[in-house]
């Protein structure tokens, strides 16, 4: 996001089942981090 001067991100992650869709932010969360 500040590589294009952006304010906010929006992700979206369409799981149907729980436990993907916990992975999911688990794996964006740690992208973050880096």
């Amino acid at each position: 996001a500040s590589a294009y001067k952006a304010e906010e991100l929006l992700i979206v992650t369409i799981c149907h089942d729980h436990e993907q869709r916990k992975n999911s932010y688990r794996l964006i969360a740690e992208q973050f981090k880096q």
